[in-house]
């Protein structure tokens, strides 16, 4: 992961003004681009994280979206207009769309315990479609297919924006026939829960495992309930290959029946019977529902995400106007998802062996920050040293009443080291209590404790009960 940048760092001619996402591949901002003349523009910029461009195959992978992207021209997709080489780094420069991505936005319509009306639904991944078919249709500078396929459509990647269009963006992980880079089939990349059969299977792909994806994401958005994901990406590719695919009205029975077969046969295991191409599924889409206009996503969209994207527009003004430093606005439900390293790396492992390359979620509120590990790891240190000094206690107690010698409880905590000398005062017992044992084991003998007698009397052992050490649960939140 990269570390923060302090305020008011430029990137070349970019100065990153908002941080919208960070992945395990580039972190995404929002940036204020700056030119001769006054000239300045707000962008998106995708920051390469710097130690993965050491590996040739991630940089041909960036190269190859920003050459793909480059070639789309379409409302429904968001470009890549430049990349920049700065220091080292790689920038991939993105046009701004004021949005949230559809992820965000089913979350909130479900934590508000609502329903996105219908159309509007039907609008949103029908643009989508659109955008799917402009993609399997691109050509290049000399007019031949590309033939590309993006491998990763989910809500993640769809963004609904303010003026009612809903694009798909990050094709980091899109295959071009006459790819630049050597993408091995046999390889998985995409997201579990919404690959096809054949995705799951390593196959060569065309643009039916996009439509697949996205009757997904028609099912979820439909239904409000995951269609294919589980604990792990193994039961997910089992479900995905051998499951029935359960009616969206069979789960809500007032969502009409005549979308049944539509998705149905969008979500067919055998691509042979699935819808050829992204525009025979928005025309059975079309004909079934009548789309929304602009106007009636734009309102759902300021219903359930107006405040949070007016908080944005306020802050990135300030930025502008000077008035706020730039990267010290965090969106209000970003969420650090990153348990720890060790959960990190036994993740890691696992996508290595299924050579699993997933893609920046970019557009969306998620955090992968990874600073606070430490005080996690210090936390468990201290409990694995109170756990020592108890069983050290102990023993030496033990050892005491077999010789007959009272226990001395501060050597035996100050015998441990530096590193427990915080706790000495918690273990050992005080000089005053000490006494007053005394003077109480006297007075329930019949005696009259004098100088002499406590010299020379032997205090019953004291045994020191440790407090528990204060434990903490995950700091990171549930995953």
């Amino acid at each position: 992961m990269l570390d923060p940048l302090p305020p008011r760092t430029m990137l070349g001619n970019f100065e990153p003004l908002l941080r919208l996402a960070t992945g395990g591949m580039a972190t995404v901002y929002v940036a204020r681009q700056v030119g001769a003349a006054g000239f300045e523009r707000i962008v998106v910029i995708k920051r390469v994280h710097p130690h993965l461009l050491t590996n040739s195959a991630f940089y041909d992978m960036f190269r190859e979206e920003a050459r793909v992207s480059s070639l789309l021209h379409h409302p429904n997709a968001v470009p890549v207009t430049n990349v920049v080489e700065w220091e080292g780094e790689l920038l991939l420069v993105m046009e701004y769309v004021e949005s949230t991505s559809l992820s965000t936005l089913n979350k909130n319509v479900r934590h508000a315990g609502k329903r996105m009306p219908l159309p509007v639904i039907i609008r949103i991944i029908a643009d989508t479609l659109h955008g799917l078919q402009a993609a399997h249709e691109a050509l290049d500078m000399r007019g031949n297919r590309l033939d590309l396929v993006h491998r990763d459509v989910s809500p993640q990647n769809i963004v609904v924006g303010t003026d009612g269009v809903s694009r798909l963006i990050d094709f980091g992980i899109a295959k071009a026939r006459h790819s630049l880079t050597d993408t091995r089939e046999g390889s998985l990349k995409g997201k579990f829960g919404y690959m096809s059969p054949e995705q799951t299977k390593g196959l060569p792909l065309d643009g039916r495992a996009d439509i697949f994806s996205a009757g997904v994401v028609l099912h979820e958005t439909l239904t409000g309930k995951p269609l294919f994901h589980c604990a792990n990406e193994f039961e997910a590719m089992r479900r995905i290959n051998e499951d029935a695919v359960p009616n969206p009205s069979s789960i809500l029975t007032d969502l009409p029946s005549i979308l049944d077969p539509i998705v149905q046969k969008a979500l067919q295991k055998d691509r042979e019977k699935r819808f050829q191409t992204a525009a025979d599924f928005l025309e059975a889409l079309e004909n079934a529902i009548s789309a929304a206009p602009a106007k009636d996503v734009q309102a759902v969209l300021k219903t359930y995400c107006g405040e949070r994207l007016a908080r944005r527009r306020a802050a990135l003004q300030a930025m502008l106007d000077g008035t706020l430093e730039p990267l010290r606005f965090t969106e209000a439900d970003d969420r650090q998802t990153t348990p720890s390293h060790a959960s990190q790396a036994s993740q890691a492992s696992r996508r290595d062996a299924l050579t699993i390359r997933d893609g920046p979620e970019t557009h969306s509120s998620v955090t992968n920050d990874t600073r606070a590990t430490p005080a996690v790891t210090t936390k468990r240190k201290t409990v694995i040293v109170a756990g020592a000094i108890a069983a050290i206690v102990a023993v030496s107690i033990a050892i005491a009443l077999a010789i007959g010698r009272p226990p001395t409880l501060m050597t035996s905590v100050a015998s441990i080291g530096p590193a427990s000398s915080h706790l000495s005062a918690l273990w050992a017992p005080t000089a005053s209590a000490s006494a007053a044992d005394s003077a109480s084991a006297a007075s329930d003998a019949g005696e009259t404790p004098d100088a002499a007698s406590s010299a020379t009397r032997k205090p019953p052992p004291r045994v020191v009960v440790p407090p528990k050490p204060e434990l903490h649960g995950n700091p990171y939140g549930d995953q």
